[in-house]
C-alpha cells in the first residue's frame, strides 16, 4: 500500500494514525506528495492519501482515481464510505432509524459520507462545523441521541453542562469536557479489512 503524506505539515492525529498504519500492516511504502510524481500510480495495489494535503495533488488525486477508483482504499475520492465513516458506524446501535444525530465535522473524509450514511440509515442528521456560532444553543434546546464530534480545531470545547443529557458522544478531536464518551474507533482494523480483500 501507498501512503501519501505532505511531511511539511505536522499533524498530531495524522501522525498517530500513520504509526498504527506502518506497525500492522505489511508492504506500506510512505512517500511525500512531492515525491509521488516520480511514482508511477498505476502499479500500487492501493493508495490511501492521508490529509492535511495540498489542494492541488488533491485534484490531482481525484482525477487519478476516476481512472482508477478500485486504489483509493480510504473512499473519499470515489465517494465510497470512507474508513473513518465506517469505523464511526461500528461503534453505534444498528437501528438508527428515528435517532437523531449530530455530527461536528463537515469534510469529505468524515462527515458528508458519514451524515449520508446515517440519512440512508434512517437518522435524523444535523450537520454542523465548529465555526457555527449557534452550537451551543442548538445543543441545549435539541433533544439529541447522538454526538459526532471531530471538528480538528484545538479552541472548540463544549462544556459538560451542554453534553449531560445526550446518551451517546464520539469525540475525536478532545472536543467535549466530559468523562461520558467514546474517544477511539476501530478505523486500523477497516483499513486493516479493507487491504486484506484486495
Amino acid at each position: 500500500m501507498l501512503v501519501i503524506i505532505d511531511k511539511e505539515v505536522k499533524d498530531k492525529y495524522r501522525n498517530q494514525y500513520l504509526n498504527l498504519i506502518k506497525k500492522e500492516i505489511e508492504d506500506v511504502e510512505v512517500v511525500d506528495f512531492r515525491e509521488s510524481t516520480t511514482l508511477n500510480l498505476k502499479n500500487y495495489k492501493s493508495i490511501l492519501v492521508l490529509e492535511p494535503i495540498d489542494e492541488n495533488f488533491k485534484s490531482q488525486m481525484k482525477d487519478f482515481f476516476t481512472v482508477y477508483p478500485e486504489k483509493d482504499i480510504e473512499g473519499s475520492y470515489t465517494k465510497k464510505l470512507t474508513i473513518t465513516a465506517e469505523s464511526i458506524l461500528s461503534v453505534l446501535p444498528i437501528d438508527l432509524k428515528t435517532k437523531t444525530i449530530m455530527i461536528i465535522n463537515q469534510s469529505e473524509i468524515l462527515g458528508k459520507p458519514l451524515a449520508k450514511e446515517l440519512i440512508d440509515r434512517g437518522a435524523n442528521v444535523i450537520s454542523l462545523n465548529s465555526s457555527f456560532d449557534e452550537i451551543l444553543i442548538t445543543l441545549y434546546y435539541l433533544k439529541l441521541d447522538i454526538l459526532i464530534s471531530a471538528s480538528g480545531n484545538n479552541n472548540f470545547q463544549i462544556s459538560s453542562y451542554f453534553l449531560k443529557n445526550i446518551p451517546l458522544k464520539i469525540d475525536l478531536s478532545n472536543d467535549l469536557v466530559i468523562e461520558d464518551k467514546i474517544t477511539s474507533i476501530p478505523t486500523i482494523e477497516i483499513l486493516k479489512k479493507r487491504y486484506k480483500k484486495l
